[in-house]
Order: C-alpha cells, then sequence, then structure tokens
C-alpha cells in the first residue's frame, strides 16, 4: 500500500508511504516462522516484485510542480514571479544534483542559513536518512523471509544496504533478531525481531 498508493508524490507524502512500510513490515515479520516454505518463497517474490523506490530526481520534481502549480497561485502576494522562477531554477538543478554527490555538495554549501533552500535541504536531508532506514528495513525482511525459509546461514544473503556487511543475527527458541549498525537520529541501531521472543 505505501508503495502504490504514493508514487509520484512530494516529499511529505513519500515519507507517509515509507510509515506504511515500515508497520507493513513489522507486522509481517512476527508471524514468518510460521510459515512454509512455499508460502515464504511467494511472500519473497511478492516483495520483490513492488513498484521501485522513485527516484530522489523524481521527488524534487514532484516538489517543483506542486511549487509552480498549486503553492504558488494559491499565494500569489508572496510568491512573486521572480520569486517562482528562482525556486523553479533551483529545484532543477537539485533535481539534477540528486545523482551526483559533489554536486549536491556544492548546493548545500551555497544554501544561506534560514533561506528557504536551506530549509528544503533540511527536509531533505531528512527524508534521506528515513529512506536509508526504511531501505535497511526492506532488506531485513527479505533477510527474514531467507533465515525463516532456509535457516541462519541464510543472513549472508541479504546484505544491509547501509554499508554492504551482513546483518547481526541473534537467534532464541521462538524467533530471532537482525541487527543493523545504521541508526536513525541518535536511536538504538535498526533492528527486526522476527516470530516471538
Amino acid at each position: 500500500m505505501g508503495r502504490h498508493l504514493v508514487r509520484g508524490g512530494v516529499l511529505i507524502v513519500e515519507l507517509f508511504g515509507l510509515a506504511i512500510e515500515h508497520a507493513a513490515i513489522g507486522a509481517l515479520a512476527a508471524p514468518l516462522p510460521r510459515l512454509g516454505r512455499d508460502e515464504l518463497r511467494t511472500l519473497d517474490s511478492r516483495c520483490a516484485a513492488l513498484p521501485a523506490v522513485p527516484e530522489l530526481a523524481a521527488m524534487v520534481r514532484a516538489e517543483r510542480e506542486w511549487y509552480r502549480v498549486f503553492y504558488a497561485p494559491a499565494n500569489p502576494t508572496e510568491e512573486t514571479p521572480a520569486k517562482v522562477d528562482h525556486w523553479s531554477a533551483w529545484t532543477a538543478r537539485l533535481a539534477d544534483a540528486c545523482a551526483d554527490p559533489a554536486a549536491l555538495a556544492a548546493i548545500r554549501a551555497e544554501a544561506k542559513p534560514e533561506s528557504d533552500e536551506a530549509k528544503f535541504l533540511d527536509s531533505f536531508d531528512a527524508y534521506l536518512r528515513a529512506r536509508t532506514y526504511a531501505d535497511v528495513k526492506r532488506a531485513m525482511l527479505r533477510a527474514a523471509v531467507a533465515i525463516a525459509r532456509d535457516g541462519s546461514g541464510a543472513v549472508a544473503r541479504v546484505p544491509d544496504p547501509h554499508d554492504g556487511r551482513t546483518f547481526t543475527l541473534r537467534s532464541w527458541g521462538t524467533g530471532f533478531e537482525l541487527t543493523s549498525r545504521f541508526a536513525l537520529d541518535g536511536k538504538p541501531p535498526a533492528s527486526l525481531v522476527v516470530g516471538s521472543r
């Protein structure tokens, strides 16, 4: 649902999609050890067939269009034609820089503190952290399915997208836990409990 309903949306909408996915992953993890091999294989193939996570550049372009088509016309005294032109050009440049870390760093360095650009970049960076967290949780689910189907040795099949290493696996009689080295904003490292403790 999170991947299908929010496709092509602005950043806040994409954050809602990530939250929906996060809740779904947690709900799927609890019963995994009770599923049969065929059910686990089906679940894995269905997860793999989900629509791709939208490209960052596409989301920045969606923000640009939302601003130009909805926000600016609704606020004509605040959003002057010159401001609309400036913001449109800046967001187009940001979209083009999404695939180039050096270009993205240059845009960050140019943003004046407290400017609209700096505020947008703060939101953009918060989204990037949330997206990394979601990427890690998705990979944990895929690793959990492999472990539930084929045993603990399968943990190495799905690397942590944060650093490319194997998730830490801790097992007990009624389930197991996967842990990443990625932590979101000072919180404990991302983890996924599968089954029950």
